[in-house]
């Protein structure tokens, strides 16, 4: 008989022993060494949130088998018996799915990093079953990864919801048994069991973006941003085919040879313009870094506090960088799993621009610029392969006299006033871009390349530029390198599915979890079942179940002997939990604090970082100067 290793699942260490089964019959299974093993037979690589790689149980495959009998959901509790986590493991996918009570599903990757979301629907109870749909869109990429996917993964995923349970009563647990399809035709077979018992009050809290942050972004802030272009343009798109959702498309608006090069003239009204410069303008200079030859705000993206070694999401933002994020959202631009998560404003004067650069292998492909006020000249140059070290892509940005910036650019695009400007794919990866210091900007073919986008200027015989103030809003998703704290890309996922899907954000969009319904069957008393029920995640719980185990035990001990003896017992277990409670506050300050000194770092690493370039460009400055005055 073969015999295989099961992973341990946090918190329940026969979880998934029906998973087993299914890998034994399908040949994944060929006896491993350990449960890492196992698990990577079918791609799954890392922990996940609700799931451990660690320890395992030695398990007889074809035992596992015969014991297991499935069954169809003749009467289903959503909250109950599908709200929580779900491991995945298909040819094609290997990862956490998180049902949430609200419906909402989130997938955390077991083989790589990235994020998905979606939605699922359960139709009516019945006789023969109960069915389901799912619609998820995910972007995950390798962890060593050099160039991430071009494009998102969206799946609609069919099936049934199946009761499993062994045949011994020792354990039950929900299977999803369905057929994933994507926009392309090909399909597959999807498989999921639920991650059984599960506790919620051991799940992430869901995070939410602070609200004295966002109290202080009002204050800053006090005039809402009313962005209203994009709504018109849907509807009038909607009124013409009769669809009732409706993107932007991109194909009218391709510019150039370059592949994933485009330019949409007037994405924004001049009304919209006016406020977002008014914003800009009345931004406290406190929030803006100035650099070399350009000014900047950033906004969308901290530093994980779990490793400190990557940028993940966040969503406190000023409302009206939101509402900007919000119109490309819902234009399709960008999707739910590659929302808009990393926002810079720049300001240029007249003399300042940014060198020809990529913007490396940091981001998801694809780049918003947003232009306002004054016109500029974008040139784009020959294709190139990216440089191994990623800082070298921003370094180029500071460079006007040397490097890319000097060769002749194969094409430019003119960027008038309200346009929208998008790079992806292959002209984010391997074509660098920049704007000149120039105060005017010649268009001829032998200085400029090719203008590519003539045919959708006010102008199409325009030979120079002449350029003033201007501001940029460059909007990117920036990808994370770890995968800690994934419900903070959830809260952006979750607000961007509603926007992308033309539907109203729920307000407050978080909703706490409601108490789960009790089990209709009992899950038998499994190793891992028992401690999950005995033991209360709270200090506070934990303290009352050992006073009473402490009580218990001294009033037998004692039953015939004196009372006072057991009141100072008593009184001594108290005492010592009063010690308790004192330590762990110190623990909890002691953690909080270390977080504070985390984020203080990274603070003025930032600032130093900030710092060290706008010297590197004042001695560029002085070098330039001794040049021309020698």
């Amino acid at each position: 008989m073969r015999r295989v290793l099961l992973p341990t699942v946090t918190g329940a260490s026969r979880r998934i022993r029906w998973l087993a089964g299914r890998w034994a019959v399908r040949g994944l299974s060929t006896a491993p060494d350990t449960a890492k093993d196992t698990t990577k037979l079918a791609g799954f690589e890392f922990s996940t949130p609700n799931f451990s790689l660690d320890g395992g149980v030695d398990v007889g495959a074809d035992d596992v088998v015969k014991d297991l009998v499935t069954s169809p959901v003749t009467s289903l509790d959503f909250l109950r018996d599908v709200y929580g986590p779900w491991l995945v493991l298909t040819e094609d996918l290997q990862e956490e799915l998180f049902i949430d009570h609200d419906r909402m599903v989130y997938l955390r990757p077991a083989n790589g990093l990235g994020f998905g979301v979606g939605r699922m629907e359960v139709a009516d109870s019945g006789p023969s079953g109960t069915a389901f749909s799912l619609q998820l869109e995910s972007y995950t990429y390798p962890v060593t990864s050099v160039l991430a996917p071009y494009t998102p993964l969206a799946l609609d995923v069919t099936g049934q919801l199946k009761r499993v349970e062994s045949s011994s009563g020792e354990y039950a647990t929900f299977s999803l048994v369905a057929t994933w399809r994507k926009k392309d035709g090909t399909s597959g077979k999807f498989n999921a069991a639920k991650l059984s018992p599960w506790d919620p009050a051991t799940s992430a809290k869901p995070w939410e973006p602070k609200a004295e942050l966002q109290r202080i972004f009002q204050e800053v802030f006090p005039k809402p941003l009313v962005l209203t272009s994009h709504l018109r343009r849907s509807q009038a798109a909607r009124e013409a085919s009769g669809a009732d959702l409706h993107h932007m498309s991109l194909e009218p608006y391709h510019v150039g040879d370059i592949p994933g090069l485009y330019y949409i003239p007037d994405y924004i009204s001049e009304e919209e313009e006016q406020q977002i410069l008014q914003t800009v303008r009345d931004t406290p200079k406190e929030l803006k870094t100035q650099l070399h030859k350009r000014k900047v705000q950033e906004w969308g993206c901290v530093m994980c506090e779990e490793c400190n070694k990557s940028f993940v999401s966040d969503w406190n933002m000023p409302p009206w960088v939101a509402a900007c994020n919000d119109m490309l959202l819902h234009d399709g631009i960008f999707t739910p799993s590659t929302f808009p998560n990393s926002v810079r404003v720049h300001e240029y004067q007249v003399g300042e621009g940014i060198g020809a650069h990529c913007d490396g292998p940091i981001y998801f492909p694809l780049v918003s610029v947003l232009s306002l006020n004054s016109p500029c000249v974008m040139f784009f140059y020959a294709r190139r392969e990216p440089y191994m070290q990623p800082m070298e892509h921003y370094n180029d940005t500071f460079r006007f006299d040397t490097g890319i910036a000097v060769e002749k650019p194969v094409q430019c695009v003119v960027m008038e006033p309200r346009s929208l400007m998008l790079f992806r794919g292959d002209a984010y990866y391997y074509h660098p871009h920049g704007t000149s210091d120039h105060e005017v900007d010649d268009l001829s073919p032998e200085v400029a390349g090719k203008v590519v986008n003539r045919h959708l200027l006010k102008d199409p015989n325009i030979t120079e530029v002449r350029k003033s103030y201007r501001v940029s809003i460059t909007t990117r998703n920036l990808l994370p390198r770890c995968n800690h704290q994934p419900t903070r890309a959830e809260y952006a996922m979750k607000r961007s599915w509603y926007v992308y899907n033309h539907l109203p954000v729920p307000e407050p969009l978080v909703t706490p979890a409601p108490m789960l319904p009790p089990l209709p069957f009992s899950a038998g008393p499994t190793a891992a079942s028992t401690p999950t029920t005995t033991r209360t995640t709270t200090i506070t719980g934990r303290m009352q179940e050992d006073k009473g185990n402490s009580v218990a035990a001294l009033t037998n001990e004692n039953s015939g002997g004196n009372f006072s003896e057991l009141e100072k017992k008593l009184d001594a277990v108290l005492a010592q939990q009063s010690a308790l409670v004192q330590q762990v506050g110190e623990i909890r300050q002691m953690m909080a604090n270390e977080a504070t000194f985390r984020n203080e770092v990274s603070t003025v690493l930032n600032h130093l970082s900030s710092t060290v370039l706008d010297i590197d460009g004042k001695l560029d400055k002085r070098e330039e100067q001794g040049a021309s005055s020698k």
